[in-house]
């Protein structure tokens, strides 16, 4: 277990967490499928996208004690998802 923002995190979840956090401070954020490329390599993208989407949530959950949420600027399914670590007023939705 790792502890990023006073939560513990399994390693892939941290894992996940740094990348998004890392890219967020240098491009804005990550797209999901590029996530899925570094964590799941070999497995079918939709599969990516889904296990990515996953954690993301997971992740999302255990944050909630925290103002940080990964969020997903970019909602429109046909377009995948595009994720940034922000500070939220309110409770992010999984979706």
């Amino acid at each position: 277990m790792l502890v990023k923002f006073g939560v513990k995190f399994t390693p892939q979840q941290a894992g996940i967490l740094d990348m998004i956090e890392s890219v967020t401070k240098g491009r804005g954020g990550i797209d999901g499928a590029a996530l899925g490329w570094v964590f799941y390599p070999g497995v079918a993208k939709r599969l990516q996208t889904a296990r990515i989407k996953v954690h993301v949530c997971q992740i999302n959950d255990k944050l909630v004690s925290t103002d940080w949420r990964i969020v997903n600027v970019r909602p429109w399914k046909r377009e995948g998802a595009f994720y940034k670590l922000a500070i939220v007023q309110q409770e992010a939705a999984c979706g």
